[in-house]
């Protein structure tokens, strides 16, 4: 158990509960939906259908098991926490009725943008961290110390555990905060944004996950075709001019070179093209892949049930392969097509420029996650999927009361 989890878990009763007394006060219980809540639903279904119609026709195995059996005790956290998903998915979109509800679930999600940011700071600046994490810390093994985690001080020391997952949520936040600035009006707020813009992509940059760089250009080239689409590209090269500026700031005050650490970590992957592979994490990540693919093979439609890609699948797309097959898969990505079409949807019914900017920041965050995606399992892990789905609340909330805006004209 993690201490994110936990957190979420008793966020989640607690919501839950709220609920429920409120039902009770006022004698009924006022259910609110979308779509693509049925479709979170349908695929929380699959899996848990899926996962206890497996449990009784294959053997039971651990991690050294897999694609032989199912990983029961992996199958069960993974339905937990996709189920917790669901439900914080669900109580966001359906407490935050009003414009104004979802402007203050927008700005305590941006306060929670610059704690992460203050936190990466604070883990190269006074920790002198050479890689930014998130806090992924393990609730027992923090009690066994050395043993477990190999360092003095497990809080405080340097780990890269978690960097990839603070990439990816550094992806939704640069999406965010980049779709809001390029499609507000100038007033003193703009500084501010751009300025914790800069922050995170100093943080990105400094989480050294390779999967999220890719990712985070992903998300760029939509925000170009968008822009080119818009006839707005003079926009989008003066923001990235000031942040170009930013970043050469920062380069001088920490005395970093941010373009000597990007190659560092990248220089061992340039002769994947003539088909080398010196990099050591790759090497480990196409055995894990060929490990998972065939699994995949030996059950293709239904797949082997929740956790059956083990601990550390590095990939959401052959998680899902292993785990649902290819129901499973279709499943997934109709939801994901899903959020991305009701984003766009909004932005076209929308004239408010804040709620276009959510819109497009949520499109282009969630191509860049679709990106990473392909290197590290995102969607299943506490810190990414839920700002994704709180995110996701408030754009499907925001299409809603613009539907009923238009009704009413």
């Amino acid at each position: 158990i993690l201490l994110d989890d936990f957190c979420l878990f008793a966020a989640a009763l607690l919501g839950v509960v709220g609920l429920l007394l409120k039902a009770s006060i006022s004698g009924s219980l006022r259910v609110s939906y979308f779509q693509v809540t049925s479709l979170l639903g349908l695929f929380v279904l699959y899996k848990t259908v899926n996962f206890a119609v497996l449990s009784l026709i294959y053997p039971w195995t651990d991690l050294s098991g897999i694609g032989k059996g199912v990983l029961f005790s992996e199958g069960i956290l993974v339905l937990a926490k996709t189920g917790i998903f669901f439900v914080v998915f669900y109580l966001f979109s359906s407490e935050i009725r009003s414009i104004k509800a979802v402007e203050t679930v927008l700005r305590l999600f941006m306060v929670s943008i610059i704690a992460v940011v203050g936190v990466g700071l604070v883990q190269y600046i006074i920790l002198e961290h050479p890689i930014l994490t998130s806090t992924f810390r393990n609730i027992h093994a923090l009690s066994q110390r050395t043993a477990v985690w190999g360092l003095e001080d497990p809080w405080f020391d340097a780990s890269a555990t978690g960097h990839e997952q603070l990439g990816a949520f550094m992806i939704i936040a640069i999406s965010l905060l980049g779709g809001l600035l390029l499609n507000r009006k100038t007033d003193d707020t703009r500084w501010k944004l751009v300025l914790l813009l800069g922050g995170c992509i100093f943080v990105l940059i400094l989480a050294s996950s390779r999967g999220a760089w890719i990712g985070a250009a992903c998300s760029l080239l939509v925000f170009i075709w968008l822009s080119v689409k818009r006839n707005n590209l003079s926009g989008l090269l003066v923001l990235g001019g000031f942040i170009c500026c930013g970043l050469y700031v920062l380069e001088f005050v920490f005395d970093v070179s941010l373009i000597d650490y990007v190659y560092s970590r990248t220089r061992d992957l340039i002769p994947i093209g003539s088909g080398e592979v010196k990099d050591n994490s790759a090497v480990l990540r196409l055995i894990t892949f060929k490990i998972l693919w065939g699994a995949f093979e030996n059950s293709m439609l239904i797949g082997w049930g929740a956790g059956g890609a083990g601990r550390i699948a590095e990939g959401q797309y052959i998680r899902e392969l292993v785990e649902g097959g290819l129901i499973g898969i279709t499943i997934w990505v109709y939801l994901i097509a899903k959020s991305s079409q009701v984003a766009m949807a909004t932005y076209r019914l929308s004239a408010d420029p804040r709620i276009k900017g959510v819109c497009i920041g949520f499109f282009c965050g969630l191509v860049g996650l679709c990106g990473q995606a392909l290197f590290t399992e995102l969607l299943v892990i506490t810190k990414v999927a839920v700002p994704f789905w709180i995110l996701a609340a408030i754009v499907h909330r925001y299409y809603s009361l613009e539907l009923q805006e238009k009704r009413t004209q």
